[in-house]
């Protein structure tokens, strides 16, 4: 697990199952699973860790979409 601003090359330079958070939103990440690599958004509700699948990249999501999508999810959230 490693904490950078994500980008299109570090989401295809993701191995399986790694995992890697950004640096400018907190709880955005990118995952790759079996198949692809998809955007989420991970926060606490009463002291549960939950998370929020934004998108697969590349069908519809680029990493700056999808971390605007955290943005609006986190501002839900705080509010």
């Amino acid at each position: 697990m490693s904490v950078k601003k994500i980008t299109v090359r570090i989401v295809a330079d993701l191995k399986r199952g790694e995992t890697v958070w950004d640096a400018s939103v907190k709880g955005f990440g990118v995952r790759r699973q079996r198949h692809a690599s998809v955007y989420v958004f991970k926060y606490r509700y009463r002291g549960q860790q939950k998370f929020i699948t934004i998108g697969r990249h590349g069908s519809s999501w680029t990493p700056d979409e999808a971390r605007a999508a955290a943005k609006q999810y986190a501002g839900t959230l705080a509010s």
